[in-house]
């Protein structure tokens, strides 16, 4: 678990928002339950939809996307981004928050 991923559980508390930036089939396979979906590839060109302020986590199948898109929403000036790594290991994190 990297820096980023240490501070899910507290921000699962609160009020966030879960990005999942896998493909849109991968998505309609299983997700965490209230994510959005915006894949890696047209993430570019939706964060216009995306709050600036609000607290995000970043989802993927493994890890590897969600590490991508962190990078990429930090060059665009957010900072209120977290990598919550793969969605079946952030599932199994809120599902022990509850």
């Amino acid at each position: 678990m990297n820096n980023s991923q240490t501070a899910i559980p507290d921000l699962l508390k609160g009020g966030v928002i879960i990005l999942d930036v896998r493909t849109q089939a991968e998505f309609r396979r299983g997700h965490v339950a209230g994510s959005i979906n915006i894949p890696l590839q047209e993430l570019e060109g939706s964060i216009g939809e995306l709050d600036r302020e609000a607290n995000l986590i970043l989802c993927c199948a493994t890890g590897v996307r969600s590490r991508m898109a962190l990078q990429l929403l930090h060059k665009r000036g957010f900072t209120n981004v977290h990598d919550g790594g793969g969605w079946q290991t952030l599932k199994h994190c809120m599902h022990g928050n509850n």
